[in-house]
């Protein structure tokens, strides 16, 4: 957004800002849908013994590209 103001007859300014990732949302990976992250026993059920036999399974673990936080921008223009 900008706005441009008339200071004097000959000196205009311009205000500007700028923004990036407003709502400051993450874009979140794929979550892991396969069942071969789950822990089975031989026969095929499922291991409880062990401390997490889900392995993450339908967990989103990890982000698509670099995290930009919340950014904003602002300048100020002098023209004479």
């Amino acid at each position: 957004m900008y706005k441009n103001f008339k200071v004097k007859e000959k000196v205009d300014a311009e205000f500007r800002a700028e923004a990036t990732n407003v709502t400051n949302t993450p874009i979140w990976g794929t979550p892991n849908a396969s069942s071969s992250s789950l822990r089975r026993n031989a026969d095929g059920s499922l291991n409880t013994s062990v401390a997490d036999p889900y392995q993450n399974f339908m967990s989103i673990t990890s982000m698509n590209g670099a995290w930009i936080g919340r950014q904003f921008r602002f300048g100020l223009r002098v023209a004479f």
